[in-house]
């Protein structure tokens, strides 16, 4: 997913997020967007490790960046050991898509590099509510990837809204969180920023999966709603900050 109709970023208003980036013969690429959930510990999306074609891509190509709004420079870079898929992840529907990568070395925290704030089970967000997604995607369909962190409003759409308007695409289950702009579209996540955050008064909410097209106001974004899956995520990092 992308941030469509966004803005630079500024520096260190987003200190959890960090950029997945492959290396191979063709040079370093930016694929995926996570957020940090402890020092050794990134969550994202699943779907960037597993495709329908390999199921399982080599993740020692991968590496994440930390501490900066630049995709290829500034912070540090961290490679990954391992990567743990949510068990009950579908690789076709991308139900339940999330992952959290364990990185080789240490992360350093400082202004710039913060563990995210991951909402508990009880946390609610109302319709029509303000969130901000971030990402270094394309920001525009078809188009190219940002080099800067971006950052783009988005509200929070009602859960039956958006059972609608997928009803004959996909469907939306309680584990989603919908997230855009009906009233004209235009903002939102797509390609390159799965596994991005989306930040609701400084916790994330949610994780970007999926969507039908980028921005469009009958599609809004889906994303992972984070609340459903705070236990997993304690169970796997044995830590964590929770908000209520």
């Amino acid at each position: 997913m992308r941030v469509v109709g966004g803005t630079v970023a500024p520096a260190d208003k987003y200190p959890s997020v960090a950029a997945i980036v492959r290396s191979d013969i063709s040079g370093v690429t930016q694929v995926c967007g996570g957020v940090i959930l402890t020092q050794r510990h990134i969550l994202t999306a699943a779907h960037c490790f597993k495709k329908p074609t390999t199921f399982l891509v080599n993740f020692k190509n991968y590496k994440v960046r930390v501490g900066s709004t630049l995709v290829h420079t500034g912070g540090s870079e961290h490679r990954i050991n391992l990567v743990m898929f949510h068990p009950k992840f579908h690789l076709h529907t991308t139900e339940n898509d999330l992952a959290i990568m364990r990185t080789e070395t240490t992360i350093a925290y400082s202004k710039s590099v913060q563990p995210a704030t991951i909402p508990s089970y009880t946390y609610r967000l109302r319709d029509n509510e303000s969130m901000w997604a971030v990402g270094w995607g394309e920001t525009s369909q078809g188009g190219y990837e940002s080099e800067q962190l971006r950052h783009v409003e988005v509200k929070v759409i009602n859960q039956n809204t958006c059972k609608t308007l997928y009803k004959h695409l996909r469907p939306i289950d309680d584990n989603a969180l919908c997230a855009g702009w009906l009233n004209g579209g235009g903002h939102d996540q797509c390609q390159r920023d799965s596994g991005s955050p989306l930040y609701h008064k400084g916790v994330v909410v949610g994780i970007a999966s999926i969507g039908e097209g980028c921005g469009k106001p009958e599609f809004p974004g889906i994303c992972v709603r984070l609340s459903r899956y705070a236990s997993w995520i304690r169970d796997m990092t044995k830590t964590g900050n929770f908000k209520s």
